[in-house]
């Protein structure tokens, strides 16, 4: 045999062993395709199993519930959101269950209520049917500033620590005017600017003696004032 020859008997017996692979190779891929599907088959004809995979908790896509309690690593409550009669609630506090802020809503509308530390000092959002209102108080709750937006007119208001108003300035369309009372209440600077008129008046105690300055265009004059509120004299 020349080498010529022996070289194409090569080649046929390497030819023919590369078919033999491929079927062989296709042979064990159908064998295990089959026994995957019959596997599969069988374990979804289990009763059983097919009674432990229903009994798997779904996630739930809503929660319902009356309230929430958020708690720190030592089982301190720190914050809760909960609904009570009046309307949903949201707070949350520091460590000593102090401080922090609150926001609820009721039928008056949403308040939103900011603390600081040991729950002295405090800022407060609301807004109702008069509009919204600002209000930031001090240690004692009841001296602070008050900022209301009303209807017709804003209105900055700053108290002492009785709660008794000491300032108010409020400002209208054709008018702006500025009050300064003393401490009983009683007794007022008052300033007031109009479209076409201002006018500056001081009172006593009583609310009636003082005097009065006035001013416009083609008038101007100042008036005193007895404690019965009556004028007694007018410049010019």
């Amino acid at each position: 045999m020349t080498t010529e020859e022996r070289l194409n008997h090569m080649e046929q017996e390497l030819a023919a062993a590369k078919r033999r692979n491929r079927w062989l190779m296709a042979i064990v891929g159908i064998a295990v395709v089959g026994l995957a599907a019959a596997w599969l088959v069988k374990e979804a004809a289990n009763p059983a199993l097919a009674e432990e995979a229903a009994k798997v908790p779904k996630p739930a896509q809503v929660i319902r519930a009356t309230a929430f309690v958020l708690v720190d690593a030592k089982g301190r409550e720190r914050g809760k959101f909960e609904l009570l009669p009046e309307g949903p609630v949201l707070y949350l506090t520091d460590e000593n269950g102090k401080g922090g802020f609150t926001l609820d809503v009721d039928e008056n509308g949403p308040t939103l209520r900011m603390y600081g530390k040991n729950s002295k000092g405090s800022v407060g959002l609301v807004v109702d049917e008069n509009g919204p209102s600002l209000r930031m108080y001090g240690e004692n709750v009841k001296g602070g500033v008050r900022l209301d937006v009303y209807k017709d007119r804003p209105s900055l208001t700053m108290s002492d620590e009785k709660g008794k108003t000491r300032v108010k300035m409020e400002v209208y369309e054709n008018s702006t005017g500025l009050c300064l009372f003393g401490e009983s209440g009683k007794g007022a600077v008052s300033l007031s600017a109009h479209k076409d008129e201002s006018w500056l008046r001081l009172l006593g105690e009583n609310d009636k003696s003082g005097f009065m300055m006035f001013t416009r265009k083609d008038e101007s004059w100042l008036r005193l004032f007895d404690e019965n509120g009556k004028p007694t004299k007018s410049f010019p």
